[in-house]
């Protein structure tokens, strides 16, 4: 059972699965009525829904009280946790949940060709900072990722472009210790960011 990590916090709980298996030996480990994904063609797509659900059991969760909103938002209705975040990387899928506190979750390969996008999610100054940092430009991408799902601006898709590059302000150290600002915005926020090989995840809540 690739159960990568299981951490569970006061406030947070954070769950990761290592996708190694296939879409069916997953549906083995799950309550057959959430086991069929026949419906989903793609095998990338059926391996993340049943590892996601799958987290969610480890959790404890309720499969029952786990939905999406129209933009494809996940969102959760769980005694002990009122928000969720979800992220897929080509290897790891993982969740965030949160008791109080909206969460954000972001998983990313870092042999990934960020550069090649880079003036679609950095302003000029942070472009120049990535260049400094190891895997600095993927670590940008997933602490960017992680604060678009924590802001709530789902409603708003058309936007996504320029609020990474206008409102999301990120100042990283060589330490990978960021510093963040958001427009129109003053909250703090806790930031984690893990590693596993060439796989980055970021994850952070407000405070």
């Amino acid at each position: 059972m690739p159960l990568l990590l299981k951490r569970i916090l006061p406030d947070s709980a954070l769950l990761l699965w290592d996708m190694s298996e296939t879409p069916d030996e997953m549906a083995l480990l799950l309550p057959p009525a959430f086991a069929d994904v026949s419906e989903i063609r793609s095998q990338r797509r059926r391996r993340e829904l049943l590892a996601t659900r799958l987290l969610l059991c480890a959790a404890g969760c309720d499969l029952h009280r786990y939905s999406h909103g129209p933009h494809g938002e996940p969102h959760i209705d769980d005694p002990r946790y009122r928000h969720i975040s979800v992220s897929h990387s080509n290897r790891i899928a993982g969740i965030l949940l949160g008791r109080s506190a909206p969460v954000g979750l972001d998983i990313e390969n870092m042999n990934r060709n960020f550069i090649r996008v880079e003036h679609k999610y950095l302003s000029e100054n942070e472009r120049i900072n990535a260049r400094k940092i190891p895997d600095g430009h993927g670590i940008y991408w997933c602490i960017k990722e992680a604060l678009y799902k924590i802001s709530n601006i789902f409603s708003k898709p058309e936007t996504f472009g320029t609020f990474f590059v206008g409102d999301i302000t990120v100042d990283l150290n060589k330490k990978c210790q960021p510093k963040v600002r958001l427009a129109a915005a003053n909250q703090k926020l806790k930031f984690e960011i893990l590693r596993f090989d060439e796989q980055a995840v970021v994850c952070i809540a407000l405070n």
